[in-house]
């Protein structure tokens, strides 16, 4: 670690690059990542990129920690699988920031039987594809994903994924997995599907939401972490409550 981070000093103050394959940014937790995504307010974060999967009436279906972050455009087709896998059946729209948006992701997922993508496309000149993205129902997908901003600030705010207590790879994805069934349960699902990969945090972490029981909630993340408990000994055992 010394010696990459005398490394990282010299290429800064002496060539001027700051973009030094394998950066150390911390000691303690040395697989954390610099991540810049263009916000005015928080130019530059420090940690693990979160993927977060959404369906209608605000369910999250689905999260995944990256170890290293990945192109946004290449988290989509995955994504509409794991959808798949998960309910059985191909949404019947899917949206997602311009992050998301390839030609090649969207003729696949049209080739998939998704009948309506909703994903910008900011770089076009095409006349027709601003027609396109001015549909009524393009624009109303949009907003519903503009939406599953909410339910990233509130993760952030009320469950924790602006700080992770745990240490290391697996105490983050074990954070975030808590952070995520904290939320409060759906009636039901719906064939819909939202995705964003826009939180960046150094981890999750959640306590129960009100509305969930407590023997209900440590039955589910009983179930949810058991593998993982086993093979890691520094997971939390899940008491049954008195």
């Amino acid at each position: 670690m010394v010696r990459q981070v005398m490394h990282q000093a010299r290429e800064r103050i002496f060539r001027g690059n700051t973009h030094v394959p394998g950066k150390l940014v911390s000691l303690f937790e040395p697989h954390t990542e610099v991540i810049r995504k263009g916000k005015a307010a928080k130019p530059t974060e420090f940690g693990k990129m979160v993927k977060v999967h959404e369906a209608e009436a605000q369910i999250i279906t689905h999260y995944e920690v990256y170890g290293e972050r990945p192109s946004d455009c290449d988290l989509l087709l995955p994504a509409i699988a794991v959808h798949e896998e998960l309910l059985g059946r191909m949404p019947y729209l899917v949206t997602a920031d311009a992050a998301f948006f390839s030609q090649r992701n969207e003729n696949a997922a049209q080739a998939q039987g998704i009948k309506r993508v909703a994903i910008p496309n900011r770089s076009t000149r095409s006349a027709q594809r601003k027609r396109l993205e001015k549909k009524r129902w393009f624009r109303n997908a949009q907003k519903w994903r503009t939406g599953s901003e909410g339910r990233i600030s509130l993760l952030k705010r009320r469950h924790g994924l602006n700080r992770c207590r745990y240490k290391g790879m697996p105490g983050i994805e074990r954070w975030v997995g808590l952070g995520v069934a904290g939320l409060p349960r759906a009636r039901k699902l719906a064939p819909g599907s939202a995705c964003d990969g826009s939180v960046s945090a150094r981890s999750a972490y959640a306590a129960a939401a009100s509305d969930m029981n407590r023997p209900t909630l440590l039955q589910g993340l009983r179930h949810l972490f058991s593998e993982r408990a086993t093979q890691d000994p520094s997971c939390p055992r899940i008491q049954d409550p008195p």
